[in-house]
This record gives structure tokens, C-alpha cells and sequence, in this order.
């Protein structure tokens, strides 16, 4: 990447957090509602945490939720609408240079969430989509993705992304599943980035010099596409969509 994805919100390393709740918070124009799990030496972990209830509204420079590893937390009863650069949703195994431990294999649950006009471009040519899954530096598995609505993205609904470093992939997308999954209205661009623009689904194929496609699986249960440009594209050979 030419760039940090979504910076973290700001805590203190060791921090880690267990059936820590937060619920009925409405940021505007604020940081994201994050899920970081930076952990000292020790190796502690983000686990058993509900964020429920919650509205990001006009997030700029950063996504609506974003979740960086960690095990049995749940992020629901939320909608997301209007972020500026961004992605609606992040989830990333990314680790920005900080000890953490990745997902783990009890899942990673978000659910019941509105996505509305989401997504942006930053860093260079990279643009983002309503919700981004973004396989990286740790381990990426575990995630399920529940009763989610994507209505009108900037650029497009869901994007598949692994990273790669010195032209080698890291790890790949497994274990995640997105039930009752409906996008509609992603449509052409018509702006400097319209050739990426109108997707439902999309494994980008290399989204930016220097990367890659996306690597690994997802399986899609009842996906509702409506109204998009494209449904689905994919035209790696490392990267499997399933749809049940």
C-alpha cells in the first residue's frame, strides 16, 4: 500500500480489551468506531466485545467501523452513511508495524448494518467500496457478515484485497462468510476512476502498482445484487466467490 488504510484510533499498547460494550453513540465528522486490536509482547487479545446500537455519519480520512483482528466481538445495530474517503466498512488483518495476533477462529460478528453511500479514493489511485475486506500482515479468517444493506456506493459494494510484499502475497482471505448481503445502486463513476467504478462484488486484481490480486475464498449466502453497473468481477485465478 502507498499509504495507511485506516489509521487506528489511538490507545495504549497492551490495551486490550474483553465484554467491553458500546452502544447508542452517533459520531459525526468524527474518528471511525474502531476495533483495534494492538496488544503488547505479551500477546493479549480483543475478544468478547459488543458494539451495538451506533451511527457514523460524514467519517472522513477513515471508515465507519473498522476492525483489525481480535475474536468473538460483534459489531451490530448500525448505520454507516456519507464517509468521505473511505470504506463504510474495514476489515483488515493489517498491522501497521504493531504486535497483534490477527482473527481469531471464534468469528468476528457484524450485523444487522445499513451502508449508505460509502466508500471514497485516498492514497494515490486506491479507491475504496462499502464494505472492504483487506487480507494482510496477520492471519485473516473467521469473519462473518450478516443482514447488511449497501445502498448506493461511491465506487463499489464490497471489495476483496490481500496484500503483497516484495511481490509476494501475505496471508489470504478464509473462513468468512456474508449471509443476506443485498447491494444496490453501485453504478459508473463517471470521474477519474470510472473503469473501477460499478461493481456489487468485486477481488481486485491489482489495486495499485506494485500489489496484487486478492488471495483466498468467500462464500456469499442469499447475495441480493440490484440496480449495480457489474454484479460480480472477478477475474483473478486466486480468489474464489461462492454464492449458496
Amino acid at each position: 500500500m502507498s499509504g495507511p488504510p485506516s489509521t487506528p484510533a489511538p490507545r495504549c499498547p497492551g490495551a486490550a480489551t474483553s465484554k467491553a460494550p458500546a452502544s447508542d453513540t452517533s459520531p459525526r465528522r468524527t474518528p471511525p468506531i474502531n476495533g483495534d486490536p494492538t496488544i503488547d509482547a505479551g500477546g493479549a487479545d480483543e475478544k468478547n466485545n459488543v458494539y451495538e446500537n451506533l451511527t457514523s455519519l460524514l467519517t472522513w480520512r477513515a471508515a465507519g467501523i473498522a476492525v483489525y483482528g481480535g475474536y468473538h466481538n460483534t459489531f451490530r445495530n448500525i448505520r454507516i452513511a456519507d464517509t468521505l474517503v473511505y470504506s463504510g466498512i474495514t476489515i483488515s488483518s493489517l498491522d501497521f508495524g504493531y504486535p497483534m495476533n490477527g482473527f481469531g477462529t471464534d468469528p468476528t460478528n457484524l450485523e444487522h448494518i445499513t451502508i449508505e453511500r460509502a466508500g471514497g479514493h485516498f492514497w494515490g489511485k486506491q479507491i475504496f467500496p462499502g464494505i472492504w475486506l483487506f487480507s494482510a500482515s496477520k492471519i485473516f479468517q473467521g469473519i462473518r457478515v450478516t443482514d447488511v444493506d449497501i445502498v448506493d456506493p461511491t465506487y463499489h459494494g464490497i471489495m476483496f484485497q490481500t496484500n503483497y510484499v516484495g511481490g509476494q502475497p501475505q496471508y489470504p482471505v478464509k473462513d468468512t462468510v456474508l449471509t443476506d448481503v443485498s447491494i444496490s445502486g453501485a453504478h459508473k463513476s463517471g470521474d477519474e476512476f470510472d473503469a473501477k467504478s460499478g461493481v456489487g462484488v468485486w477481488a481486485n486484481e491489482l489495486p495499485e502498482p506494485g500489489q496484487g490480486p486478492a488471495v483466498g475464498e468467500a462464500v456469499f449466502r442469499n447475495l441480493r445484487l440490484t440496480d449495480n453497473a457489474q454484479d460480480i468481477k472477478n477475474t483473478t485465478s486466486t480468489f474464489k466467490i461462492t454464492r449458496e
